[in-house]
């Protein structure tokens, strides 16, 4: 197994998760949109159903921040806000349906990172979201 603190190692750890960046960018400007705005998508897209709080920590950020974030998705209809049956103050966010979507369909195939959730992950009546599909 290599020395995770050999430099070259290190340093190519750094290449590869700049250039992952790089080209999350890119799929996202060609949407229209920022990489916090697609990264919102694709956490949504593999677990529907989660709260602001908990796609905050997900993606490191301040729930304020993935407030506005979805805001903006919000209003491109790309997200919607769903009241949480079990706790009127939680908001759960979901993809919206496919036909009122504004995005262009070949967004759902941009990415080949993002495949269905696995049963464990979907959200069914009366069961939370499960952090270990995210």
């Amino acid at each position: 197994m290599p020395d995770l603190h050999e430099p070259n190692l290190l340093i190519l750890l750094n290449d590869v998760a700049r250039l992952i960046r790089t080209q999350a960018d890119r799929r996202a400007r060609a949407h229209g949109m920022t990489r916090a705005q697609w990264m919102i998508l694709v956490r949504l897209r593999r677990c529907g159903g989660m709260t602001q709080r908990e796609l905050a920590e997900i993606l490191e950020v301040e729930p304020i921040t993935v407030g506005r974030l979805v805001d903006r998705l919000a209003a491109r209809k790309l997200v919607e806000r769903r009241a949480d049956p079990a706790d009127r103050r939680v908001w759960r966010l979901h993809l919206t349906p496919p036909p009122t979507r504004s995005w262009p369909k070949s967004t759902g195939s941009a990415s080949p990172s993002m495949p269905k959730p696995p049963p464990a992950c979907r959200p069914s009546a009366g069961r939370r979201w499960s952090r270990r599909c995210c």
